[in-house]
């Protein structure tokens, strides 16, 4: 394993982390308010089975590239960042991640 000791390095993938968790989460939350409103709108407008249909298109679409992020950022928090005392504070008594 390859070990760099660099201050810098480690606050850059910490704010890297922070930034995707802080995507991913805004990417959720603004994907459903404007899932919801254009649900609204057209269901107003009209047809309310082709608006819950575009609905729930809309709405899948942002979970799923929100959940990207925040996948994303857990890989980097796991891989990069203090991986190695994140495994050994694993074992706890009650949780077991397996060997290193």
């Amino acid at each position: 394993m390859i070990t760099i000791e660099a201050d810098w390095l480690s606050a850059f993938f910490r704010l890297a982390v922070i930034g995707l968790e802080l995507a991913g989460t805004l990417t959720i939350l603004v994907g459903a308010g404007l899932a919801t409103f254009l649900f609204a709108r057209r269901a107003r407008a009209g047809d309310r089975t082709e608006a819950y249909s575009a609905f729930r298109s809309a709405l899948g679409r942002s979970i799923l590239l929100g959940l990207e992020f925040l996948v994303a950022g857990d890989i980097v928090k796991s891989l990069v960042i203090n991986r190695r005392s994140t495994i050994s504070s694993c074992w706890q008594g009650w949780c077991w991640c397996g060997p290193s």
